[in-house]
């Protein structure tokens, strides 16, 4: 029971649009910028992800559960980004306005462990809004994070 902030990966290329929600994403290094994204095998997104080799981690804010909902399978591969406002960021990547953060990478190398893949990614641009508040998931719910005086 880790509490993460929600995340949605997001990806453009050769295979096609797609994108997923995830909470097992975080930093590896600095120097070069990196950050790994774990993906299980069976998500619609996977194979997009694989043939694109590149991606979008975009950091949800407090409210944008509907779209976390939407990526984590309640809606289509298809229609996932009806809901929300898409841009196509300066790498082709498809970015979500209003959201906490965007670390638009390459995928750098993959390695199976169990179920899922590990993506290690280059961040190639990051951004940041410091006024947003991150959507949390804990205990199989997801909640806003306070900030604490």
């Amino acid at each position: 029971m880790m509490a993460a902030a929600v995340k949605v990966v997001t990806t453009s290329g050769p295979a096609g649009r797609a994108g997923l929600t995830v909470t097992a994403a975080c930093s590896v290094c600095q120097d070069p910028p990196r950050l790994l994204v774990c993906v299980n095998g069976t998500a619609s997104a996977h194979p997009f992800l694989l043939q694109n080799a590149r991606l979008t981690l975009n950091i949800l804010a407090t409210d944008q559960q509907e779209i976390a909902m939407a990526f984590a399978g309640k809606v289509t591969q298809e229609k996932r980004f009806d809901i929300g406002e898409w841009t196509e960021d300066e790498c082709g990547q498809p970015s979500l306005r209003g959201a906490c953060a965007h670390f638009t990478c390459s995928v750098h190398e993959t390695m199976q462990s169990g179920t899922h893949t590990i993506f290690i990614c280059n961040v190639h641009v990051a951004s940041g809004d410091k006024d947003k508040l991150p959507l949390i998931y804990f205990d199989r719910n997801m909640m806003p994070l306070a900030k604490v005086a």
